[in-house]
C-alpha cells in the first residue's frame, strides 16, 4: 500500500500542526501488507496517530477538514483488528478503534450528519464494550445521547445516559467520566422539564472541581471550565433567564475568541434575552453567533440558531428579526 494511500499527512485549514512524535510510516505500511508483523511498536505508533488526530480536531476551525484522514486511519485500525494475532493485540486495537470512531462521530455530528454520527458511535460502543474499556464505553454512550438532545428529543437521551452511568461505575474512579455523564444528564433532564432531577445531576457534575488530572485530552475532555456554560444552558432549557444570564455572562469571559464554544454560550444568552422579551438584544447576540458560524461552518451552531429562529418567529416583522433571519438563511 502506498504511503499516501495509507494515511495523508495532517492538514488543517488555517493552522500548522507539528507532529510531536516521529511516525515510522514504513513500519505501518509493512505491517498492513504482512499482518503477522504487528508488534508493540506498531501498536504504539497507531495510538500516537490517534492522539494526533484529536489534536488536529481541537485546533481546526473547519472540523470536517480532517474527516478523510480520520476515516482512512479508522480503516487501517479495523484492518489491523481483523488480523490481530493475540487477545492483548485485539483489545488494544479495539480501544484505538473505539477512540477514533468517537472522533469521527464528533466530526459528523458537528456537520449535522446525524445518521453517520450514530453509526460511528454505535461502532465505538461495541468496540469499547468488547475491550472492557468502561470509561471509553461510557463516553461513547454519552456522545450518542447528544444526537437526540440536539434534536430536542430529550426523553430519548435519558436511557443512553442511564446506561452510561451504570457502565461508568465499573470504570476508573480517578477520571471525570461520571461527572461528565451527570452534566449531560442535567441538560437532558432540563430539556424534559424535570427540574428536581436536573438539580441533582448538576450537583453531581460540580464534583469535577475536586478532580485533578481526570481527563485524557481526547475522548474525555470535561473539566470545571465547562460547568458555567453547561449550567447556563440548563437554565435556558428550564426557561429561567434570570438564572441563566449571569451564569452565561461569566462563562463568556472564558471564551474571548470567536470559537464554537463562545458561539454556543452566545446562542444561549440570545435565547435567554428572548425569554425576557428583549428581541433587539436576542437579535444582536444572534448576529454575533452567525459571524462565528461563518468562520467554522459548525452544524452545532446552525442547529442552535434554528432554535433561536423558532423563538423569534412571533416577532418576524420586527426589522432586527428580519435581519438575523436573513443572516441565518445565508448560512444554510
Amino acid at each position: 500500500m502506498k504511503r499516501r494511500e495509507l494515511l495523508r499527512l495532517l492538514s488543517v485549514a488555517g493552522s500548522t500542526l507539528v507532529l510531536s512524535l516521529e511516525i515510522d510510516w514504513d513500519r505501518i505500511g509493512a505491517t498492513l501488507t504482512h499482518p503477522t508483523w504487528i508488534d508493540e511498536s506498531t501498536l504504539q505508533e497507531l495510538d500516537t496517530l490517534n492522539r494526533q488526530y484529536w489534536q488536529a480536531y481541537r485546533v481546526a476551525s473547519q472540523k470536517s477538514s480532517i474527516l478523510d484522514d480520520v476515516l482512512a486511519h479508522l480503516n487501517v485500525l479495523t484492518q489491523a483488528l481483523r488480523d490481530a494475532r493475540t487477545i492483548a493485540q485485539r483489545r488494544k486495537l479495539c480501544i484505538m478503534a473505539a477512540d477514533l470512531a468517537q472522533l469521527s462521530g464528533e466530526i459528523f455530528f458537528d456537520a449535522s450528519l446525524y445518521t453517520e454520527a450514530a453509526q460511528s458511535y454505535t461502532f465505538a460502543i461495541s468496540a469499547a464494550k468488547e475491550a472492557g474499556a468502561h470509561d471509553l464505553w461510557s463516553c461513547a454512550l454519552v456522545r450518542h445521547a447528544f444526537l437526540p438532545i440536539y434534536d430536542q428529543r430529550f426523553p430519548e437521551a435519558l436511557p443512553l445516559l442511564q446506561t452510561a452511568e451504570q457502565v461508568a461505575q465499573q470504570g476508573d474512579g480517578t477520571l471525570v467520566t461520571k461527572h461528565w455523564i451527570a452534566m449531560v444528564s442535567a441538560e437532558a433532564y432540563a430539556g424534559a422539564g424535570m427540574l428536581g432531577e436536573c438539580r441533582r445531576a448538576l450537583d453531581q457534575a460540580e464534583g469535577v472541581r475536586s478532580v485533578k488530572h481526570g481527563m485524557n485530552g481526547t475522548w474525555l475532555r470535561f473539566d470545571s471550565e465547562r460547568i458555567l456554560e453547561e449550567k447556563g444552558a440548563c437554565f435556558v432549557k428550564l426557561a429561567q433567564p434570570e438564572l441563566a444570564e449571569p451564569t452565561l455572562q461569566e462563562a463568556l469571559q472564558l471564551h474571548p475568541t470567536p470559537t464554537r464554544r463562545r458561539g454556543m454560550v452566545l446562542t444561549d444568552l440570545a435565547l435567554a434575552a428572548g425569554m425576557r422579551g428583549d428581541v433587539e438584544q436576542a437579535c444582536a447576540l444572534g448576529n454575533e453567533v452567525v459571524q462565528i458560524a461563518h468562520l467554522g461552518a459548525s452544524g452545532m451552531l446552525k442547529k442552535r440558531l434554528q432554535v433561536l429562529q423558532a423563538q423569534l418567529a412571533p416577532f418576524s416583522q420586527v426589522p432586527a428579526v428580519k435581519d438575523v433571519n436573513a443572516q441565518i438563511s445565508l448560512l444554510a
